[in-house]
């Protein structure tokens, strides 16, 4: 079954017969939207490049998604040894003599500063989750010179289109022990290229959102998109957009001059009075230089204003009443956007960019590296990237009410073990450090070597 039947309405909206064809031709289309009759046809979302042109189209989706994809391109990442949990900066790697001569440190920095050679990885990030907000699912493809796929191996990381990707799957999956039980291969083509690219499942992360639409087997493994979700504001809010510009385009006449009366009835404006009433007000009377803001008359007239308050027709509203539906799906704040009409001051602002990084960004910021790591098998390889948003003025504050807290645990516990109260692997998970493979043990249960090694490497809780 094709994609675009899955999606295909059960009803057709009926088209009234005096409907212009223009408006006809267009509801022939699955969810274009306009409003005919009191009938709604809402936007195209019948497939993911249809998705792809609300991106394209829609400043508030534009908006919220960018937000999200330049506040992710913020975050960056250090090195956490998983054997002892020194923590690696980039700036250690640069300029520590020993780190400069360990090949994986190296590749490990490099490989996520220059992704491929295309793309920055600022880029890189904000591509990424673009494709992960709009499409429901993002591809991450590993070029692996045909080997295995870990950090020694990957050469260069692509960000691959979701809308033109396919899978073929092998017909198992309640049974499937691993991925390639499940997937033979993934497969993207495009007609801007010459053939279709073909990749093992190991070649590609694929990570998605939320699907519980089962009507067919791609299902299992492809996310949804939540802008079917959201066809409906979304939909408002073109057709908001478009009445604003129309009503600035078409304005209309801003005033009747009309006849006058006196005693004996209404004076008719003679059509050669008429001429010149329209010429003096060309000429004469404006906002221009030399012209006068005063409008003067000899005879009777009536001059009755023609109201174009745009703000009465409603469309500010539904674009701020809708918009904020849209920055609800994506956890962005709708200060941030500031589609509101009541504005908003500098603290909530300042809260709000907190909660977006918090709520939103953060979280798929981290679950993104830690799949990274499974991906590249870093641990196999004595390292593990771990998510580092020191480089984010606003998040500061809190980086260091944490790094705080972190050193406040590490003391308690330093002072538990010395009491022999608790044993040195319970002390360093509880400032997030992995397990010693000695370390299961009370301070009375060591011996003087072992002693020594704590007093002369002292653990400290890492700030990441």
């Amino acid at each position: 079954m094709a994609l675009k039947d899955i999606f295909k309405p059960t009803r057709k909206a009926q088209i009234p017969t005096n409907t212009p064809q223009k408006i006809q031709n267009y509801s022939q289309f699955n969810g274009v939207f306009y409003l005919n009759q009191n009938t709604p046809i809402w936007i195209n979302t019948s497939n993911l490049v249809e998705i792809g042109r609300q991106f394209e189209t829609n400043p508030v989706l534009y908006s919220v998604i960018t937000t999200g994809a330049n506040y992710i391109a913020n975050g960056r990442v250090k090195l956490r040894d998983v054997n002892n949990g020194e923590i690696i900066t980039q700036d250690n790697a640069r300029f520590n003599k020993s780190l400069k001569n360990n090949q994986i440190i190296q590749k490990a920095f490099n490989l996520i500063n220059n992704p491929n050679p295309l793309n920055s990885r600022w880029e890189f990030m904000q591509n990424y989750l673009v494709n992960k907000w709009l499409f429901g699912n993002a591809f991450i493809y590993a070029n692996n010179s045909m080997m295995e796929t870990n950090i020694k191996n990957v050469s260069a990381l692509w960000n691959i289109w979701p809308q033109y990707m396919s899978v073929v799957l092998t017909g198992q999956y309640f049974s499937a022990l691993k991925q390639e039980d499940i997937i033979e291969k993934w497969v993207w083509g495009t007609n801007a290229f010459n053939k279709n690219a073909a990749w093992k499942p190991s070649e590609i992360l694929h990570r998605k959102d939320v699907n519980i639409s089962i009507s067919k087997q791609e299902d299992i493994i492809f996310g949804k998109s939540r802008i079917e979700a959201l066809n409906k504001p979304l939909s408002n809010i073109k057709l908001a957009y478009e009445s604003e510009n129309n009503v600035m385009q078409s304005r209309g006449a801003r005033y009747i001059v009309s006849s006058g009366k006196d005693d004996s009835g209404t004076v008719p404006i003679q059509p050669r009075d008429k001429k010149e009433i329209l010429d003096e007000l060309g000429k004469n009377y404006g906002l221009a230089d030399g012209q006068s803001q005063a409008i003067v008359v000899t005879g009777l007239t009536n001059i009755t204003p023609i109201d174009q308050d745009i703000r009465k027709l409603g469309i500010f509203e539904t674009i701020a009443t809708d918009s904020m539906a849209v920055s609800n799906a994506y956890h962005i704040p709708h200060d941030i956007i500031k589609y509101n009409l009541t504005g908003s001051t500098f603290d909530n602002q300042d809260a709000a960019e907190k909660r977006a990084y918090q709520n939103a960004v953060m979280p798929e910021y981290d679950d993104l590296i830690n799949d990274l790591n499974d991906f590249l098998l870093m641990r196999d390889f004595g390292y593990e990237y771990i998510p580092d948003w020191s480089a984010v003025p606003i998040l500061q504050e809190d980086i260091k009410e944490k790094a705080l807290a972190n050193r406040q645990i590490s003391q308690y516990y330093k002072e538990l073990f010395m009491a022999n109260g608790c044993t040195l692997n319970e002390w360093r998970i509880a400032v997030g450090l992995n397990e010693e493979t000695w370390g299961g043990k009370r301070m009375s249960e060591m011996d003087e070597s072992e002693i020594t090694v704590i007093l002369n490497r002292p653990i400290q809780a890492p700030i990441e």
